[in-house]
């Protein structure tokens, strides 16, 4: 498998963030961030963030029924 990296710290990515990253921007991000960058963008505690991933996976959130690394 490839791997991805944060494209603002280069941090290896894990599939949680890279399915959150596609949730978050429709399927089609134009660049990918780690949780720690994220929350940084957005303002966040990363533990939102945490707590959001948990919230989409339950939901069934196609994005994170897949493996991306």
């Amino acid at each position: 498998m490839k791997q991805l990296l944060c494209a603002a710290c280069g941090a290896a990515m894990t599939n949680d963030e890279i399915a959150l990253c596609l949730h978050l921007h429709g399927g089609a991000p134009t660049r990918f961030l780690c949780a720690s960058c994220m929350a940084a963008e957005l303002e966040c505690p990363p533990e939102w963030l945490q707590k959001k991933i948990g919230l989409l996976k339950k939901s069934g959130c196609r994005y994170f029924a897949e493996t991306y690394v």
